[in-house]
């Protein structure tokens, strides 16, 4: 129980120990999560039944700013599926390599970007912005489109908390 604690407080200070600056050699931390619900869900697809299910889905980010403005990272997606008279069936990761492009990094709290993403069977294109809670914590919102396999398209919204971990203690402390 004292190591959780330990894992708690030290997981609190890092983002403010560490300067959350949007500026080459950061590193991103971060995901988001989604509960999808049957309403929503239904596929009807020439390689699928018909079929509907609750889906949960975890998504972690890594990300590294090779500039002021890119970032490059991936995010890994799991989920976790639920279908009516059958038990939780977690069998699909993927992966999802990404580039980010951030339109004005030198912004105080607010930082828009634009993001592509792809791991060859889907496309996901889109916009969001990064809303600073301290220097190195931020609430993430992201709107944008998934292509899949030619013949599928869904809209989606994302909200997600992300970390900017940058060990350059020689500049200012604020989001530059």
């Amino acid at each position: 129980m004292k190591n959780f604690y330990l894992l708690l407080i030290g997981t609190v200070l890092l983002p403010v120990t560490l300067l959350g600056q949007l500026t080459k050699g950061t590193w991103l931390l971060g995901g988001s999560g989604r509960l999808d619900v049957p309403t929503i869900i239904t596929h009807d697809e020439a390689f699928r039944s018909d079929e509907t299910y609750y889906e949960i889905s975890l998504a972690p980010t890594l990300g590294y700013f090779i500039s002021n403005r890119f970032m490059i990272g991936a995010r890994f997606i799991t989920y976790a599926r639920l279908r009516e008279g059958e038990d939780i069936k977690a069998d699909v990761v993927d992966f999802f390599p990404q580039v980010r492009y951030y339109f004005n990094p030198a912004h105080e709290k607010r930082n828009w970007f634009g993001l592509l993403e792809s791991n060859f069977d889907a496309v996901r294109l889109g916009g969001g912005v990064n809303y600073f809670l301290s220097p190195g914590v931020a609430l993430e919102g992201f709107a944008g489109a998934r292509w899949e396999g030619g013949s599928s398209t869904d809209l989606m919204v994302n909200l997600g908390l992300q970390f900017f971990l940058n060990r350059n203690t020689t500049e200012s402390a604020s989001i530059t």
